[in-house]
């Protein structure tokens, strides 16, 4: 749960940045302008949403809800 490691005991933010894995090239081109990432280790698999029911969509939604909330993503996207 990604919203843990950058809020202190009190929930006060600890960074003024936080980037998201979907957009992960783009943010370093921003913030760390020059930084080219290398693709390693990629694998072939189906999408997301195929791997889930409804019992571990409830789960992942219970344990990363205020994750889910903050950064607006939806099943499915």
């Amino acid at each position: 749960m990604l919203i843990y490691l950058y809020k202190d005991v009190q929930q006060v933010n600890l960074v003024d940045f936080v980037g998201r894995y979907e957009n992960l090239q783009k943010d370093f081109d921003i913030h760390f302008g020059g930084i080219t990432l290398e693709v390693i280790n990629k694998t072939k698999h189906k999408f997301y949403t195929y791997y889930y029911d409804e019992e571990s969509i409830n789960k992942v939604y219970t344990l990363c809800k205020e994750d889910i909330d903050v950064f607006k993503y939806e099943y499915g996207e």
